[in-house]
């Protein structure tokens, strides 16, 4: 694979407005491989406007670039969700342009952060809705398994495999490398012999019984696992409605 001159590649998207462009993902960490995007960030300390993710191919390259606000890089330190998805890249991003060390104070920021007792409250009111939220994709995935139903089926899948991810992914503070990492990181972080990590492969079909109803049974007993983990973080009225699912499952077993 050819060098690539990151620095030249900066320039291209340097505008009047932006105080930072930074080299994010693989290429930033050195593990990218043939097929890897390059990830171009621009950081603004007033943005004009919104500014959609757009993707460019140059020199054979495919190149993502997005931006990000003063308000946006707030929310990566006060948010348990963009805390987990965003800090861990801060850390490992690489600096290509930096207008008075603007982009310095954030990286400094991030190699200090601290998942604390009120980021922690934050993260265990917002799982808790979350567990909520997916209560709809267990009652597809149950009516989908009852009627042979492969489009209820493939509706319910994604709640209850990558929205359980995230759901403990944010109950454990787990800073994401990237989102290539979700799904292996998070494993390890459960342990990988855990019965929590062996539901979650079984839910998507990495291991054991790989047929779509297969994965879904996997999928509601990961969720009611998942709930009972959780059971001591749960707002009380989110956990009445979590236990009835849980119950919805469970009696669906015994059929």
């Amino acid at each position: 694979m050819q060098d690539i001159d990151y620095q030249a590649l900066a320039s291209k998207f340097l505008i009047d407005g932006i105080a930072s462009i930074v080299l994010m993902g693989s290429h930033a960490r050195g593990d990218f491989g043939l097929y890897s995007d390059i990830d171009i960030v621009r950081f603004w300390q007033e943005m004009p406007e919104e500014h959609e993710l757009v993707t460019y191919l140059i020199d054979s390259h495919f190149v993502v670039v997005s931006n990000v606000s003063t308000n946006q890089v707030e929310d990566w330190f006060l948010s348990p969700e963009m805390a987990t998805e965003f800090i861990k890249g801060v850390m490992q991003s690489k600096v290509l342009w930096d207008r008075d060390g603007y982009f310095a104070a954030i990286k400094k920021r991030a190699d200090c952060f601290v998942w604390d007792d009120g980021m922690q409250a934050r993260a265990d009111a917002l799982v808790s809705s979350m567990v909520v939220g997916w209560i709809e994709e267990v009652q597809k995935a149950l009516q989908g398994l009852r009627g042979n139903d492969p489009g209820r089926l493939l509706n319910g899948k994604h709640g209850l495999t990558w929205g359980l991810l995230k759901v403990m992914r944010i109950h454990k503070g787990l800073l994401l490398t990237g989102d290539n990492g979700a799904y292996p990181e998070m494993l390890a972080c459960m342990g990988e012999d855990s019965e929590w990590s062996s539901l979650c492969r079984n839910a998507f079909g990495v291991e054991g019984e790989t047929s779509l109803y297969a994965e879904i049974e996997a999928g509601l007993k990961l969720y009611a696992l998942t709930a009972e983990l959780l059971s001591g973080r749960l707002n009380t009225k989110d956990k009445e409605l979590i236990d009835e699912a849980v119950t919805r499952i469970n009696n669906r077993q015994r059929e």
